[in-house]
């Protein structure tokens, strides 16, 4: 963002008075220190400070701290419209679909249940607790890998009536999904779809990715309806790198969850 470049010399030269009014100290003048100055002071002071321009100095000074505070403008959103499609085109459309995956490498290992992640705020750890078992805390962690063109590690946990997917990027920050990553054949972007009404553990949701300013960003949201009861996505996969196939499952009607539903989604 360029203002910020430019702030510095904005409130240097409005200190300067170029473009504001200098406040000059008239206090101590007599008294040789400050607190001895003359009650009385010149008119010209005084017409100094009741002029408009002397308040609107501390007010400009402040808008521009908080412009200075404001986040970072993270990519535009988009808009995916949905096109119906009969079953047969869809299972007609379902042979083309794309399923790509990025490269990835393996330079960490678990050890002795501990898995430990470098990042600029330090290792991240992630401890396998009660395998096997009915606790509540029971985890283990699965290393999918690093992904270089990306920066980020990937961290499959199986916990406790869930499993979660973890990116890590070198910053330290963590995505977290219920479902894999499904990346779009240019790799730019990815697809969450995680079905929440059969199994209500899940967040009924799908989410999009995309890659921009060198981290992974939400560029749009759905969240089907789930009181009233709606649809869940059942399948969903890519066509090209601004379409997908979404097959839906449907809870509404006399046999919820029984029917399905199908549509081209695309990315504008």
């Amino acid at each position: 963002m360029a203002l910020q470049g430019d702030v510095g010399q904005f409130i240097e030269a409005f200190n300067l008075g170029e473009g504001g009014v200098e406040v000059e100290n008239e206090v101590g003048q007599e008294g040789g220190g400050v607190g001895h100055g003359r009650k009385d002071a010149p008119s010209s002071t005084l017409a100094r400070h009741s002029s408009p321009k002397y308040f609107m100095k501390p007010v400009l000074l402040l808008l521009l701290t908080l412009l200075l505070k404001l986040p970072t403008a993270g990519p535009p959103a988009v808009r995916v419209t949905f096109s119906p499609l009969t079953k047969a085109a869809y299972l007609a459309a379902a042979k083309a679909t794309v399923v790509t995956k990025p490269t990835t490498t393996i330079p960490l290992k678990k050890i002795r249940g501990h898995l430990v992640i470098p990042t600029a705020k330090g290792p991240k750890i992630f401890q396998d607790k009660a395998i096997g078992t009915d606790d509540i805390e029971q985890a283990e962690y699965v290393y999918q890998g690093y992904l270089p063109q990306f920066g980020y590690h990937v961290v499959e946990a199986h916990l406790w009536e869930r499993t979660q997917w973890v990116l890590l990027d070198k910053q330290g920050r963590c995505l977290e999904f219920y479902e894999a990553p499904l990346f779009s054949p240019d790799l730019k972007s990815f697809v969450i779809a995680s079905p929440g009404i059969e199994y209500a553990v899940y967040p009924n949701e799908i989410q999009l990715f995309r890659f921009e300013n060198g981290r992974w960003q939400q560029v749009w949201k759905l969240e089907p309806s789930v009181e009233p009861m709606s649809w869940e996505p059942d399948k969903i996969r890519w066509l090209s790198n601004l379409t997908l196939l979404l097959k839906k499952k449907m809870w509404t009607g006399k046999n919820p969850g029984t029917t399905f539903t199908y549509a081209k989604l695309t990315i504008q």
